[in-house]
């Protein structure tokens, strides 16, 4: 017998994910999770005793090791998988246990961490006041007491306090120094920028002379505006961004248009610019609402559809999320083929593309999206927007897991538009200007 401190951890709905992703991706999240268990338990001198298929039972000789893994368990368990994300509980008690077959401990500890992470919430480490007072003196950790718990199978109330934990997945604010980096990887790292802007340009639902009003949401540098006003020389654009300096540079790139260009800062989490929208005739968007989590876009496309003007449309540009790990590949695959032959054409060598490979920007081959970022695979895009009521809903464009997609309020045009071959030449020359690509 030996005295132990006994973790365990499970995921929350894990049965839920499974039916909607199925067996095979649902394999391979879990592993990827356990990967990330295994390491945080080792990192703290602790040991995995075994793998229950959502969870761990974890010893650890130290208490304090212990309690300090449970929370950064929870807080690798933020990072997506895959684009899902996952919620764990855990449960911790200390006492004598012993080694069955070499592959499991028994003995009352075990039953009472085990009880204790069943009884825990959604991202709560529950641990037994035992493990409490067998840390060390002046500890830093932050306890909470819940109280004497009944637990099944256990005929005493064990006294609990849960561990109190900061999230490291705060909303993220996009930086100056993002912003940098964007600038400096953008002619690499934005798949076919061209095709994007065009397609997005030629289907506006306008005739080349009409009067009408384009809001965009994370207008970056200008780009899109800049190809909407050259092509529709009676549009006027509201250009909508989070960052200082971005704005400075949509400033800069649209000036020419007068006051057919107005450059506003705004922050996507507050909701004042959703007046905007009601005395627009078009929302257009590149890759902005990935920040939303999916009850959110729901909720945003039924607020853009009951405001937006008609004949109107909401066209977007944004990352998708992979469903199946083949999926995943050729999207992974294909932007870095992409992003090279990127870096080659624009500047004439590789360099672009072995930075845009050091700070591993390909999300689908790394799993680098920061917390708050939900990308949501097509199909999903595609039914929200027809729910909330537009109409011509589909993908227009699609190359390497970045797509154009969006849908219709109202009748179509009835006159000439531009023509994708003309809106190519718009969306070059305001990549031009922009600085993105070399005059030609």
């Amino acid at each position: 017998m030996a005295t132990t401190t006994i973790l365990f951890t499970d995921l929350v709905n894990s049965s839920e994910l499974l039916s909607r992703v199925g067996d095979q991706v649902g394999h391979h999240i879990f592993a990827s999770h356990y990967e990330k268990l295994r390491a945080t338990v080792e990192a703290y001198g602790g040991e995995v005793v075994k793998w229950q298929g959502d969870g761990i039972m974890g010893r650890f000789q130290s208490v304090s090791d212990a309690v300090h893994a449970a929370i950064a368990g929870q807080r690798a368990t933020e990072q997506p998988i895959q684009g899902e994300r996952l919620a764990m509980r855990a449960g911790l008690h200390v006492g004598e246990t012993a080694v069955w077959d070499e592959t499991d401990l028994f003995g009352m500890p075990v039953v009472v961490a085990r009880r204790l992470c069943e009884a825990a919430n959604s991202g709560q480490v529950l641990c037994s006041s035992l493990v409490e007072g067998l840390l060390p003196h002046g500890h830093e950790l932050k306890l909470q007491d819940v109280g004497h718990l009944r637990l099944k199978g256990i005929d005493e109330p064990i006294s609990t306090v849960a561990v109190l934990w900061e999230s490291n997945s705060a909303p993220h604010t996009w930086t100056e120094d993002e912003s940098k980096l964007y600038l400096e990887l953008a002619p690499v790292a934005a798949p076919a920028r061209e095709e994007q802007i065009a397609t997005i340009v030629s289907l506006l639902p306008f005739d080349t002379q009409a009067q009408f009003s384009v809001l965009d949401l994370g207008a970056g540098e200008g780009t899109l505006d800049f190809a909407i006003l050259e092509s529709y020389p009676s549009s006027s654009v509201i250009a909508l961004d989070g960052s200082e300096s971005m704005c400075l540079r949509a400033g800069a790139c649209l000036e020419r248009f007068g006051e057919r260009a107005s450059v506003r800062l705004f922050e996507l989490r507050e909701s004042n610019w959703l007046s905007l929208v009601s005395s627009s005739d078009v929302v257009v968007s590149s890759m902005l609402f990935h920040h939303f989590p999916d009850e959110e876009k729901l909720q945003f496309f039924n607020t853009v559809y009951s405001r937006l003007r008609q004949p109107g449309a909401l066209l977007i540009a944004d990352v998708l999320k992979a469903q199946r790990p083949e999926q995943r590949g050729v999207y992974a695959d294909g932007y870095d083929m992409l992003a090279r032959a990127q870096s080659l054409s624009t500047t004439g060598s590789e360099d672009a593309y072995n930075v845009f490979r050091e700070r591993r920007w390909n999300m689908f081959r790394y799993d680098s999206l920061p917390a708050d970022e939900y990308p949501s695979p097509l199909i999903d895009s595609l039914s929200w927007l027809r729910s909330a009521g537009f109409q011509g809903v589909d993908c227009f464009w699609m190359r390497s897991g970045f797509a154009v997609f969006g849908g219709y309020k109202g009748s179509p045009r009835t006159g000439a538009g531009i023509t994708l071959d003309a809106a190519i030449g718009s969306a070059r020359l305001a990549l031009t200007v922009a600085g993105e690509i070399p005059p030609t």
